[in-house]
């Protein structure tokens, strides 16, 4: 048998132990006007024939390697593909493509109750099995079981030897002060020094005292400003309030709700209550979300579109997103490399989406920024000249749909996680088995040199983990955040995509170490940056009844990360809030709840307002205490210590 021959028949037998019919090629046959066959495709199918063909025999039983493995590590999670054929395309990242209304076979993925049949014996060498014990130094832990005893409130974080120390301190009254509901967070602080969002005004609080008040309204209102706002009443309402870094010096960021976006230097603060105006842009419609990095800008509007601007000495360039299906509430920026930017955001739809932006356009706006003097840019202006200027060109690189609107999103390095040296710390509902995960990594290719690592392999990056929470101790069905089917079509991806992945000017490797933390109405959940696979998530959060005022506030539309301190801390507008840790366990990565308030609208010993929550200011005292500032409508500010735990030298029982 010649080369050639021996390879087609690899291909013919490759696809028929897939259960597929061999592609026919009709180029070289006397069919007249005959129709080629309608070919069936596989849910495991490798590229096509002509491709197959055109590829040595050496990449062919490479990609015929990992389709086997990834088939036994679904045999071994209990989950079946199935072929849907003839149905419109349910794949959430092919979503703004051309062909969306086509009809093609998709893949459906089926969670099984239990196994058909006994598991397959994966061999673990006893090096990889003791890698932790041997070449990690750690302590003992063990989770603690907690009994509640009825009319008591016993907070998560009792359960956790490792866990933070929150404390409640007092409450600030503010005295005429009118705000406003149903916006982003509009408290922040910075130093000594606390923002708060009233109306068009920032209420400036120098150590917790009322000083000034910085007024962000027009000198006069103008039909655009009625135009791009949800209020037109009064259109300069503030929608966030957000200290960033841009150029190297802190700033204050203000999204405006008739449209305009303002930036202030905060660089002599400190020394006087100044705060020159940077910049004003005014975009098409009311603006919600930013976020700053180096020299580039990030907004998003009611256009249900993110903008990016970028500002040098030469000049200024921008462009634009594809139009989503509803507004943008929140976006962060998440890699700036020498070509590309990239940015997470989400969306009242439910959309979370990673954007990729090309900057290396060389035409300049004709406008220049100086930094000595503030920069006033219309969007609107820009769009209508005579002769458009170039803008940076970008596309959607990963797209999945959320059960439920989404409301922020927070970037997280792998380093903001602190590491734990159980399992059972990482906060999960259910068991976490550490040799199920390395037979899975043994099973995919994907196992970790144990002489140097004791992490559990490539697996873990796939692995979901169902978080507990305080009202989510009942068994009941799992509504995550992410279909199913979805989240298997990722690993899937993830897995036979490395070497595209690596082409980009980001390789997987750099996104590996990237997460996103996405909050909806009611649930949490932790996202890997690459192929926006869900590592962590929770049911709904809260189960208390609420009064009618306070229906439209059921949102989780304020979050602060604490880097120093792992800890995440997430709002509702209603009136709860939650403390979670950043925890890893050999690659695993997750969301662990500590605190929660108020756990018990009956408990007597906690008292906050009932009112809306409008913001979250956190203030560092020092590396390992933080001041939490929760702003409410009634003028009222409920005060936190957040501070590390110092187990180290104590005498922990350990249960």
């Amino acid at each position: 048998m010649t080369e050639d021959n021996q390879n087609v028949y690899l291909s013919h037998r490759l696809m028929v132990s897939l259960n597929q019919e061999p592609e026919v090629n009709l180029s070289h046959t006397s069919s007249g006007l005959a129709t080629p066959m309608h070919v069936p495709q596989s849910p495991f199918r490798p590229p096509s024939a002509s491709s197959d063909l055109s590829q040595s025999t050496r990449t062919r039983s490479m990609h015929a390697d990992k389709i086997r493995r990834f088939r036994r590590y679904l045999e071994f999670i209990n989950v079946n593909a199935v072929r849907a054929g003839g149905e419109d395309s349910d794949d959430a990242d092919e979503f703004y493509n051309d062909e969306l209304f086509s009809k093609r076979h998709e893949t459906r993925y089926v969670q099984r109750p239990f196994a058909f049949g006994p598991k397959e014996d994966i061999e673990i060498e006893e090096g990889a099995k003791m890698a932790y014990d041997i070449y990690d130094v750690h302590r003992a832990q063990k989770l603690k079981i907690l009994v509640q005893d009825e009319g008591h409130t016993i907070q998560p974080a009792l359960r956790y030897d490792d866990a933070l120390e929150m404390t409640k301190m007092d409450k600030i009254l503010l005295r005429d002060i009118t705000t406003v509901r149903y916006k982003n967070n509009i408290c922040e602080c910075y130093g000594r020094f606390m923002f708060l969002g009233c109306m068009s005004k920032i209420l400036i609080l120098k150590d917790e005292a009322a000083v000034e008040y910085l007024d962000t309204k027009p000198s006069f209102t103008t039909g655009v400003h009625r135009e791009a706002s949800t209020w037109p009443y009064f259109p300069h309402t503030i929608n966030q309030i957000r200290v960033t870094k841009f150029e190297g010096r802190d700033v204050l960021n203000v999204c405006i709700d008739d449209g305009r976006y303002r930036m202030y230097d905060l660089t002599n603060v400190e020394t006087g209550i100044d705060l020159p105006l940077i910049m004003e842009l005014t975009m098409t419609s009311s603006v919600w979300g930013v976020d700053t990095r180096g020299s580039f800008v990030a907004l998003s509007d009611n256009s249900q579109k993110v903008t990016l601007f970028h500002f040098s000495d030469e000049g200024v360039r921008f462009g634009d997103s594809l139009q989503l299906i509803h507004n943008i509430p929140d976006l962060e920026i998440v890699k700036v490399g020498s070509k590309t930017v990239h940015l997470v955001c989400t969306a009242i739809s439910g959309e979370l989406v990673i954007l990729v932006f090309n900057t290396t356009l060389q035409t300049l706006e004709p406008c220049y920024y100086s930094s000595t003097s503030p920069l006033k840019l219309s969007l609107r202006e820009l769009l209508s000249q005579t002769s458009p200027p170039a803008r940076f060109s970008s596309k959607i690189e990963h797209r999945t749909q959320l059960e439920e609107p989404g409301w922020t999103v927070n970037y997280v390095n792998s380093s903001s996680f602190m590491e734990v040296n159980d399992p059972s710390y990482l906060g999960g509902r259910d068991k976490i088995s550490t040799l199920d995960i390395l037979q899975r990594s043994r099973i995919l290719g994907l196992m970790p040199n144990h002489l140097v690592s004791s992490d559990l392999g490539g697996a873990a990056w796939y692995e979901a983990i169902h978080l507990k929470t305080h009202y989510d101790d009942e068994p009941r069905i799992m509504n995550r955040l992410n279909s199913f089917t979805d989240k298997c079509a990722r690993i899937k991806k993830s897995y036979f995509n490395v070497d595209e992945a690596e082409n980009g000017d980001f390789g997987l490797t750099d996104f590996q170490n990237d997460f996103i933390v996405v909050t909806t109405a009611s649930k949490v959940g932790l996202y890997r940056a690459h192929r926006l696979i869900c590592n962590a998530d929770t049911g709904d959060m809260f189960e208390f009844g609420l009064i009618e005022e306070l229906e439209f506030s059921n949102r989780m539309s304020i979050v602060k990360v604490v880097p120093e301190l792992s800890a995440v801390i997430t709002v509702s507008q209603a009136g709860y809030f939650t403390v979670f840790r950043l925890v890893k366990h050999r690659g695993l990565h997750s969301l662990r709840e500590e605190y929660v308030f108020p756990s018990n609208f009956h408990d007597e010993s906690f008292d906050i307002s009932m009112d809306a929550i409008l913001g979250l200011g956190v203030r560092k005292v020092d590396d390992q205490t933080f001041w939490l500032y929760f702003a409410y409508t009634d003028g009222s500010i409920s005060k936190f210590e957040l501070k590390e735990n110092d187990y180290t030298g104590l005498d922990f029982a350990l249960l």
